[in-house]
């Protein structure tokens, strides 16, 4: 409709109409232009055709380029305002057109004209597709907010599970109690959102539970009817008691887990400058400078960016101090502290030889000055390359895992592996390697391998290959140096006994040199069948599935159907997993009356949650 408003009025521009005037005839057509150069802009830098990369640039491209301040419009679709803004002024004189022509018209016209605009007014702009939930009234909330409201902990509360839907639910109960929400959304993410949300979303370990001992919480509220079966399950055997918490309480499908002690000594917990690395090139001097953890204990800062002078001092008494941010992590935990910190990366513009101090400052970071002779310099030339034989290594003792392990099929465990760097070079990370030198040759990774042939008992990387990955270290270890690998591992999907490896690589021009010496970590591993598929988690599965399939009941109404129907409600769930093309479904017997008890017993045990 706004199209067409606006088009009425640009057609009766031509002189043989005289329903404008010459004053509005101008405004009419600067308004055009104005609209069509914002509706190009809006195109993008290139002109976009599916399937062909045309290349061809737009205006937006000349308006991000070389126009002062039209990089920050990162956006095309921002342009839309101006757009709008001077459509809507045409589409003011196409409507002023049409009450000029239905002026003298007979009453007929003019009410099936405006008739016919409503139509298209209502058409246009119906509200179609869009989801909506109903919100209750406070009176209505679920009886856990009571409890928030009328607790004397007054603390901050955190919500399980979080996703993008709960989030906004959540948002809404908050105001039966008005406490303030850790992970709390309004109109942006908080910075630290994300990376929490990826370590609690599936809180059902032992590393999560440690990461809400850290975090500065009062109260922990867990939806257990917004998790899936399994985190059911889990949460109703989770014990927080040794992880600072007391509880829990149980408000309907609610549980609620106050914490102890609430010390927020963690979160004040600052970063200390490690150590400082310097190369000399044609361009000046590359300066990478790493952090490490204060507080061993563990660290928490919700700041997106931690910002820090960085003062550089040279032996003429100059002083350059420039403000630099460290794009850092969120949460560390105590037994995953990171050794060291992603680098600060910049180019100062002067010699090596000239620098007398650096000196790092910070609210967050403990301040440090460093002298010329505590700077680490790194030869101009890739001095890394190649040179396998030169590395030399200390594969330390590895938990999560022990020779003649046994573990089911695709079985998840972690595993931790500390490396001790014991030659005389030092190890550079990916990231480091690729500034220092613009390449990534030389850098350093664990390697992990599984094998299949167990025909000889060498710790070597040999055999039937199954499958490997290379992890790399997260920044420059230096000789005598160690660094810990966090490893996220699953068993193979195949029965059979394995050989899992651990060793070094460096990356080459060709590949990866792979280095192995007397240090090298081997495991002989057992993959034996998954549970049996008649166990308590698989039928779960089916069940949901089932149930999902013909609408969810309750206890009440399982309980009414026939025992052959309450079978038959869990067949069902195999057949659906088989044609999704899914995984091994078990094979039901009705015969089986043993079997048909325990579907009975575990169907009432689902339903309870």
């Amino acid at each position: 409709l706004p199209y067409f408003l606006a088009a009425l009025a640009m057609v009766f521009l031509q002189k043989k109409y005289d329903y404008f005037s010459s004053g509005q005839k101008k405004t009419i057509i600067r308004y055009a232009a104005v609209s069509i150069v914002m509706a190009l802009i809006m195109l993008g830098p290139f002109l976009s055709i599916p399937g062909i990369d045309t290349k061809l640039p737009m205006p937006f491209y000349f308006v991000y380029k070389f126009i002062p301040g039209g990089s920050a419009m990162r956006v095309p679709a921002r342009f839309a305002f101006p757009f709008l803004m001077t459509l809507s002024v045409l589409c003011g004189f196409g409507i002023s057109l049409i009450i000029k022509i239905l002026k003298e018209r007979s009453i007929a016209l003019k009410s099936g004209t405006v008739a016919f605009l409503i139509i298209i007014f209502l058409f246009e702009y119906q509200i179609k597709g869009m989801g909506s939930r109903d919100l209750k009234a406070e009176n209505e909330f679920p009886e856990v907010y009571r409890y928030l409201k009328e607790s004397p902990q007054k603390g901050p509360v955190f919500e399980l599970p979080i996703n993008r839907i709960s989030k906004f639910i959540y948002l809404h109960y908050q105001t039966g109690d008005w406490r303030p929400r850790l992970g709390g959304f309004s109109g942006w993410e908080p910075p630290y959102y994300e990376e929490m949300s990826r370590h609690v979303n599936k809180c059902y370990d032992e590393y999560c539970y440690k990461l809400l001992e850290l975090l500065p919480l009062q109260t922990l509220v867990v939806h257990l009817d917004r998790l899936d079966l399994y985190g059911k399950m889990i949460w109703n055997k989770a014990d927080l008691r040794k992880y600072g918490f007391e509880g829990p309480k149980k408000f309907g499908s609610d549980l609620v887990w106050e914490k102890v002690n609430n010390d927020s000594n963690l979160v004040e917990a600052k970063l200390k400058p490690s150590n400082i690395y310097l190369m000399s090139d044609n361009y000046g001097v590359v300066v990478i400078l790493n952090f490490k953890p204060e507080n061993k204990n563990g660290w928490v800062s919700f700041s997106k960016n931690l910002k820090f002078n960085f003062t550089i001092e040279t032996n003429d008494g100059k002083k350059v101090v420039m403000q630099k941010d460290l794009r850092n992590p969120h949460f560390i935990l105590p037994d995953r502290s990171f050794d060291k910190i992603t680098g600060i990366f910049t180019r100062l513009g002067v010699e090596l030889e000239a620098i007398k101090s650096i000196e790092i400052k910070g609210t967050e970071i403990i301040s440090e000055r460093y002298l010329q002779q505590d700077f680490v310099s790194f030869n101009p030339s890739n001095q890394f390359g190649d040179k396998a034989s030169e590395v030399d290594f200390e594969i330390g003792s590895i938990t999560g895992v022990k020779n003649n392990d046994t573990f089911k099929q695709g079985q998840k465990f972690r595993m931790l592996a500390p490396l001790k760097n014991i030659g005389k070079d030092f190890w550079l990370d990916f990231q480091s390697n690729a500034k220092l030198y613009d390449t990534t040759n030389g850098s350093v990774f664990l390697t992990k391998r599984w094998y299949k042939d167990l025909n000889n008992d060498l710790c070597r990387f040999t055999g039937q290959l199954v499958k490997e990955i290379r992890l790399p270290i997260e920044s420059i270890i230096a000789p005598e140096e160690s660094a810990n690998f966090y490893i996220h591992e699953k068993a193979p999907d195949q029965i059979g006994k394995y050989r899992l490896v651990f060793g070094l690589s460096r990356k080459n021009q060709n590949g990866f040199t792979e280095l192995e010496n007397e240090s090298q970590k081997c495991f002989n591993i057992s993959v034996k069948e998954a549970s049996n598929p008649y166990s308590y988690g698989n039928l779960a599965r089916f069940f949901k599935m089932s149930t999902t399939a013909e609408g969810k009941i309750s206890i009440a109404e399982f309980e009414k159907l026939s025992r052959d129907e309450q079978i038959e409600r869990i067949v069902l769930a195999t057949e659906i997993i088989k044609n999704a093309g899914g995984s091994k479904a078990p094979k039901f017997n009705p015969e089986d009356l043993h079997l048909r008890e325990k579907v009975l017993e575990i169907a009432k045990f689902i339903l309870t949650f």
